[in-house]
């Protein structure tokens, strides 16, 4: 039961006294020849055998991942469990997905959840990372989990450095040739601005002279952005 409820197939119906109901997933399996997949349980010799031979999590990531559901539940006025039991928060900090594909292989997780959820567990586990040493360059790095879906406020979160230096990382990959629209970042208006100011500004000597020019209402990072695209 708990497996169908964790894939979507089942419900759990609490203005009706917690009664347990079909989804439309069901349907299809019952009617549309739709097909699902079940653990097998282990035997009780099993689980003392694979239970020594486990790994166990070697980081804080649970408390975080606990937090976190609690408040998914209270938004939805659920009980935690139905959004993820504790093994399924466990095998995330195992694990530690990076991506749905990834996620779609914690314990618990079906198609339902994965969609419901999968988002906002990853981000989670993100951003609380412990900083790895690497044989990837930094911006390299920053490219990695800005591919990933993270923002630049949580890749600078992520990885304890200012949001100027992830957007210096982003930028340096588009030097390399990588095809990233810089333009996500920096509008045609803000550009053309930026252009006037180049105009004008005829002995600048660095980004400070910009920053002033616009009444320091222009950020660093996008007046180098603009910079760098009018020079492209």
């Amino acid at each position: 039961v708990i497996q169908l409820l964790n894939q979507g197939v089942l419900d759990i119906n609490f203005r009706e006294g917690a009664r347990l109901g079909l989804t439309p997933l069901a349907k299809e399996v019952l009617f549309s020849n739709k097909t699902i997949q079940l653990a097998i349980l282990q035997t009780e010799k099993e689980k003392k055998k694979s239970t020594a031979k486990a790994k166990t999590p070697k980081t804080g990531l649970f408390e975080k991942l606990r937090l976190l559901r609690q408040r998914i539940a209270e938004d939805q006025g659920v009980p935690a469990y139905v959004v993820f039991g504790d093994a399924s928060l466990k095998d995330m900090e195992l694990k530690m997905p990076k991506n749905e594909k990834e996620f779609m292989e914690v314990s618990g997780v079906g198609q339902a959840k994965l969609e419901k959820y999968a988002d906002i567990f990853i981000k989670e586990i993100a951003t609380y990372a412990p900083a790895k040493k690497s044989k990837k360059a930094t911006h390299e790095q920053t490219f990695d989990l800005f591919s990933d879906g993270l923002t630049v406020s949580e890749i600078a979160t992520a990885r304890n450095l200012s949001e100027n230096t992830i957007y210096g990382h982003l930028m340096k990959k588009h030097a390399e040739g990588e095809e990233l629209d810089l333009n996500q970042f920096v509008s045609a208006d803000e550009v053309s601005k930026i252009a006037n100011a180049k105009s004008e500004l005829t002995e600048a000597t660095g980004l400070k002279d910009y920053f002033e020019f616009f009444e320091e209402q222009m950020p660093y990072w996008k007046i180098k952005f603009g910079l760098y695209l009018l020079d492209s």
